[in-house]
């Protein structure tokens, strides 16, 4: 249930049609719960109105079956108080009368309660037997995923950003050497240019190079006003790496 935190709260439950037996179940219980309300139904129809002359209607509360009555007659031999109202005037109260078909739905409960735990349990050790290869089908999707943005990249076009119009060589064939430079010319990160409302501003890095005193620039402070794109550089550079990998 779920992905995570922050993500949407989803709920799986197991089909009918998958598993026959667990329908079956289900069948079971819901045939239960109506002989419950139908008992339910009978015994508040046997009490007496209150002053408006209205008669109590069963509800659910708590996960169980309750009627509400005046306190006064909210005996231990009429049933099981559950709750009172908020004035404390009407108790809820789960009827002794209709024992034996509460008894039957929570068992019939409980029977798909074990289905279900059993069978999922069944489904995740298969899938934990499975992990090692499924763990390798991800690195292995990922890797098709940035070969074929890497691919997409390569195409040259013109692209529409906002009101402006702009013809873009938006990939090229990097030259991967030995000496420890890093000399990158007009990067843009490729989502600016789909996403973006302005024509995006090409970001250049040179690390590694000897400066005329003969020093290396190893080192890059990148420093700024918020909002000025620090951050997306250096994102940039990382997607430039990754791609060149």
């Amino acid at each position: 249930e779920g992905a995570g935190r922050g993500a949407p709260s989803v709920r799986y439950e197991l089909s009918d049609q998958k598993y026959p037996l667990l329908g079956s179940l289900r069948g079971e219980r819901k045939r239960r719960r109506g002989s419950v309300l139908r008992r339910l139904a009978e015994l508040t129809a046997s009490l007496p109105p209150d002053e408006d002359g209205r008669r109590p209607e069963a509800v659910a509360m708590e996960g169980r079956f309750v009627v509400p009555v005046p306190r006064h007659r909210a005996t231990a031999k009429f049933g099981a108080v559950v709750s009172f109202s908020r004035s404390g005037k009407t108790a809820y109260v789960e009827p002794h009368i209709i024992r034996p078909e509460l008894d039957a739905y929570a068992a019939s409960e409980e029977k798909i309660v074990t289905f279900v735990d059993k069978t999922c349990s069944e489904l995740i050790g298969g899938i934990r037997a499975q992990m090692h290869n499924i763990q390798k089908s991800i690195v292995v999707m990922a890797r098709l995923d940035v070969l074929l943005a890497r691919a997409r990249m390569m195409e040259e076009g013109s692209y529409s950003i906002g009101d402006a119009t702009a013809n873009i060589v938006v990939g090229q064939i990097p030259l991967v050497g030995s000496e420890g430079v890093v000399d990158v010319e007009g990067f843009v990160h490729p989502l600016l240019l789909e996403v973006g409302t302005e024509p995006p501003v090409p970001v250049d890095l040179k690390l590694g190079e000897k400066n005329a005193e003969g020093v290396t620039n190893c080192g890059l402070v990148i420093s700024g006003m918020n909002g000025g794109g620090k951050t997306l550089a250096m994102k940039s550079f990382g997607v430039a790496v990754a791609m060149v990998r």
